[in-house]
């Protein structure tokens, strides 16, 4: 529950800086879960920056930041700053309702844009382990304990395995290409039919090992253990 919450405050600050939706993905297991967790002092977390603009005169309802690619947000009932919202495409800079194909062309690459730049603002991975070697188990979600514990295991084993636990998926956190490159294999244990699996092939074209299973249950420690000593062995 304390790291679902800090998930969760990170998120909203996303949302409310950059101006996109935010989702948070989560499971049965980390739902339902219980922890002793100390309640944060809400004036010691950070700020949550809105740019609300000032001048009416200078307004233009989708002019965007360009070190965030974020608009001003004209709070509703701000008298000047009136302007269209609704799921209509709107023409850059002016916010007008546009149906221009190029100017369509332009903000979907523009949207896109805004969700990339966002990686820029999120924490580089650290790994668990040596930054190369034989193998990389890659997780997200409620899959930590025991991919985190498998590796502990095959480590005090002598084998040459690390992990990486994701806690972004949309962008990518900025250094998870250049990981993945230092190992030989990569392991990716999913409880799914490998949707991460797929995305890391699809953006990295590297040739991933997916672990997946679909029985209403977390994995077991011991079962990834098993993994990591087939792929490892077989070399």
């Amino acid at each position: 529950p304390s790291d679902c919450f800090n998930t969760i405050y990170e998120a909203s600050k996303i949302a409310l800086e950059f101006m996109i939706p935010v989702m948070v993905l989560s499971d049965g297991y980390v739902a339902n879960g219980s922890e002793p967790w100390k309640i944060p002092q809400f004036s010691q977390l950070p700020d949550i920056k809105v740019n609300i603009p000032k001048d009416s005169s200078t307004f233009n309802p989708y002019e965007h930041d360009k070190k965030t690619l974020a608009r001003k947000w004209a709070v509703p009932g701000m008298k000047g700053f009136e302007h269209r919202i609704g799921g209509l495409e709107k023409e850059n800079i002016s916010g007008n309702v546009s149906y221009d194909p190029d100017n369509h062309h332009y903000m979907v690459e523009h949207r896109q844009r805004k969700v990339d730049i966002i990686a820029n603002y999120i924490p580089k991975l650290e790994i668990f382990g040596d930054e190369s070697g034989e193998l990389l188990v890659l997780g997200w979600g409620g899959t930590y304990g025991a991919l985190r514990s498998a590796v502990e295991k095959a480590q005090i084993k002598g084998y040459s395995v690390s992990h990486v636990h994701l806690r972004h998926l949309n962008p990518f956190p900025s250094n998870l290409g250049e990981i993945l490159v230092n190992y030989k294999n990569v392991l990716v244990p999913e409880l799914n039919l490998g949707q991460l699996d797929t995305l890391i092939r699809s953006k990295f074209l590297i040739d991933t090992k997916g672990y997946n299973v679909v029985a209403g249950k977390p994995f077991t420690s011991n079962e990834i253990l098993i993994e990591i000593k087939k792929i490892i062995q077989a070399k």
